[in-house]
């Protein structure tokens, strides 16, 4: 399957907002909550091999900058479902 980025970004205008309101079930969740905190834990550890405790030199705006992004790639992640 190849699908333009114009089509990417039109489903992706369709899907944000469920997307939006999946990521929150997920977090509110316990069981998947949980899931999400034993991946976080293990990210943390692979984090460290390949950048040691740089984050925490980072800034209040770094930290949440970073956050961000990453929050913004689950909502790219949760659209780019079945077409």
């Amino acid at each position: 399957m190849s699908l333009s980025l114009a089509e990417q970004q039109r489903l992706f205008e369709e899907r944000h907002e469920t997307a939006v309101r999946q990521a929150i079930y997920w977090l509110a969740d316990p069981a998947t909550c949980e899931a999400i905190v034993a991946m976080a834990r293990a990210r943390l550890v692979d984090g460290y091999k390949a950048h040691g405790d740089k984050m925490y030199s980072w800034g209040c705006e770094t930290r949440r900058r970073n956050a961000f992004e990453e929050l913004a790639d689950c909502l790219v992640y949760v659209t780019s479902g079945e077409v």
